[in-house]
């Protein structure tokens, strides 16, 4: 498994043209050599029916059969989708939430030996469904459209109903896109020598695209982290959705917001000895916030990661461990590694948390805030407003802070969203909820004015 380190260059090139691009990657000599680094081959998906009988819907209400896993088991879903198509194309007609649904993109990154980047990109089909397929079937491109669409019009509603005055843009979903990384490393003469990566096991949400993308599964994946489909599991189509939203409310000219793709090996051994820095620091808290209103924004039976191994305690919002047992905390291990550097003595193969992969240091901002705020007696929907209200803060005091040094701007981001908080449930500092802002966050209520009196 990969994350999607799709560099800053690669996303700028994309955004500044305006159009499809078709013929910016050079031509691939046949003498070229290409050396797959892929996980596993790509599991493609094929559409479920190809021509339709009818071309309208002849009832009033559009339901559809989906496959989902929820709490731990195969579920198969009656689920409603009223508004959500022109004809038998899978566009949402006048909720404006989803802009289109297409499938079998194709966009290839290219860097030759000089350190160019190229960006080619080939476009899709927009999604439809037919009439008669009223049982979707699994592994098909109508389920993974039908199953983004149905979780990101709900997420969208609950936020909606929450908070009126929010302002979100429809975006795209782009189903079973074929994303690849070419890399030139020698040249020889005429002879070049690339790597080829191929992306799976992964969903991400592009913030200059707006654009929430499903890349296939693979062969390895499907024996090993992912046995169940993530476009079935609700929390991870609301997640994606949760990076629109914080990039709606924060978003900041010029600043790097999540590139990455937000379902991996979170527990790599690989180490990293730089100091945090303050984007990192930012893409953690959008990581949290997705998780944070992901869980929230769902019923209680869809929401979680219960029966996937691999995420289940990791990124469950309420769960409060590390599955080596670790708090999910800001305590003196995380900080120090984080904002004092990595060392070989904070290693160990089995017990080690990579606190430099943003999931793992947003998933500890998840964690805490939702302690904090069950402490204070907010209930679901005054946490989700909370969160929000936070995101528009962040936004207004980071001028003030992006120069400050990360961990400065990680206090600040977290006391902020305890102000939130306290203003929202009616609540004072005393001498109790200060000592449980330490037991989140290492000593922090000593950078807080109405904690030292």
């Amino acid at each position: 498994m990969h994350y999607l380190f799709l560099a800053i260059t690669f996303l700028g090139f994309l955004a500044s043209c305006g159009k499809r691009i078709t013929e910016t990657t050079p031509k691939l000599a046949d003498n070229f050599i290409f050396q797959d680094l892929t996980t596993g081959d790509p599991i493609f998906l094929e559409k479920q029916n190809t021509s339709c009988s009818r071309y309208d819907f002849d009832s009033e209400s559009i339901n559809f059969k989906l496959h989902l896993f929820l709490s731990g088991r195969d579920e198969y879903v009656m689920k409603n989708f009223d508004g959500s198509f022109n004809r038998t194309l899978l566009k949402n007609s006048f909720l404006q939430i989803i802009s289109e649904t297409v499938y079998g993109e194709e966009h290839i990154y290219y860097r030759n030996l000089a350190g160019q980047t190229f960006f080619s990109q080939k476009g899709g089909k927009v999604v439809d469904v037919c009439p008669e397929d009223e049982e979707i079937r699994k592994n098909t491109i109508e389920s993974v459209a039908l199953n983004a669409n149905h979780y990101i019009v709900e997420t969208y509603q609950k936020i909606k109903k929450i908070d009126p005055s929010i302002s979100l843009k429809p975006l795209k979903i782009s189903v079973s896109l074929s994303l690849k990384e070419i890399t030139e490393v020698t040249r020889t003469g005429n002879k070049i020598d690339r790597v080829v990566m191929t992306y799976i096991n992964n969903a991400f949400y592009n913030p200059l695209l707006q654009t929430i993308s499903f890349v296939p599964h693979g062969e390895e994946g499907k024996k090993s982290c992912f046995t169940t489909n993530l476009w079935e599991i609700p929390s991870v189509i609301s997640h994606e959705y949760g990076h629109h939203v914080f990039n709606s409310l924060f978003k900041e000219s010029g600043l790097l917001i999540n590139n990455q793709g937000c379902y991996d090996d979170t527990f790599s051994e690989s180490k990293n000895a730089s100091e945090a820095s303050v984007n990192f620091v930012i893409n953690s808290l959008n990581e949290g916030f997705a998780d944070f209103i992901s869980h929230y924004a769902l019923p209680e039976n869809e929401r979680g990661f219960k029966g996937v191994t691999c995420l289940e305690s990791v990124r469950t919002v309420t769960s409060g461990f590390f599955p080596n047992n670790n708090k999910k905390i800001f305590g003196e291990k995380s900080l120090s590694i984080l904002f004092n550097g990595f060392t070989e003595a904070d290693y160990s193969p089995l017990t080690y948390i990579n606190y430099f992969d943003p999931h793992i240091t947003g998933a500890i901002f998840a964690y805490t805030s939702h302690d904090i705020l069950s402490y204070l007696g907010a209930d679901e929907k005054q946490k989700i407003k909370i969160m929000l209200d936070w995101a528009r803060r962040l936004k207004l005091i980071h001028s003030s802070l992006k120069n400050e040094k990360p961990r400065h701007y990680l206090e600040q981001a977290f006391i902020e969203m305890i102000k939130v908080a306290l203003a929202q449930t009616n609540r004072n500092f005393d001498v109790e909820f200060c000592h449980k802002i330490d037991e989140n966050f290492l000593d922090l209520s000593a950078k807080i004015s109405q904690c030292s009196i």
